[in-house]
């Protein structure tokens, strides 16, 4: 919904310390009104306002310092009805493992996803052995 704060960060390196950084909402360019400062090691956390009147759709979120370093946030949606974007959650990981439930259903992806690499990798050495055995 328009006026609600969201957060997003930008890993170090991104940014040279202390530079100034800005952000604008694409597909259509929104400038956006805060700016933030990048920390000694270039990383940056940038709160911004989803302003009022954003169309709904998909967007990207693009930080850009004052040397002209760039980051961007893909797939920021926004709904209809609620003008709230719902999809750039770049903290994902802290939101998943924040309960036991979260982090046993991330370990379980995971360790299914081991296995079934593995059962494919044996199907695919059978399929060659078996192919310079002919």
């Amino acid at each position: 919904m328009s006026g609600q704060k969201h957060l997003v960060d930008a890993p170090a390196g991104t940014f040279a310390a202390g530079e100034k950084v800005s952000g604008e909402i694409h597909s259509d360019p929104v400038v956006l009104a805060e700016t933030a400062v990048a920390n000694a090691d270039g990383s940056v956390s940038f709160t911004f306002t989803v302003p009022a009147g954003l169309p709904a759709g998909t967007h990207t979120l693009i930080l850009t310092g004052a040397s002209g370093a760039t980051f961007q946030v893909t797939g920021l949606s926004v709904a209809a009805q609620s003008n709230a974007p719902f999809a750039a959650d770049t903290n994902w990981m802290s939101t998943v493992t924040a309960t036991p439930a979260g982090t046993a259903g991330l370990a379980a992806m995971v360790v299914g996803g081991l296995t079934l690499m593995g059962v494919g990798g044996g199907i695919y050495l059978s399929r060659r052995r078996k192919a310079s055995q002919a």
